[in-house]
């Protein structure tokens, strides 16, 4: 079992795919996503609400499932169904 960034791809103009990161500002508690390129991913980034820099990368973690394994983001057991 792993955690993971959010690396969720969305498409930006131009047909190139860039990450999807989430971001949390340590001032008003706004919680953002933001296209950036990978290496760009940890440099300071600007709240959208209040402006202010003080902001860190959240780690987000998600779950996938199909064939006959499944990965899941949560400590529990995993239970299949049909």
């Amino acid at each position: 079992m792993r955690t993971v960034e959010s690396k969720k791809l969305a498409k930006k103009k131009g047909g190139v795919f860039m990450p999807l990161y989430e971001y949390i500002c340590k001032d008003c508690g706004n919680k953002f996503e933001e296209l950036r390129k990978a290496n760009e991913a940890d440099l300071p980034i600007e709240c959208p609400k209040c402006k202010s820099k003080n902001t860190k990368k959240a780690l987000s973690l998600f779950g996938t499932s199909g064939g006959s394994s499944s990965t899941t983001a949560s400590s529990a057991p995993v239970r299949k169904f049909g």
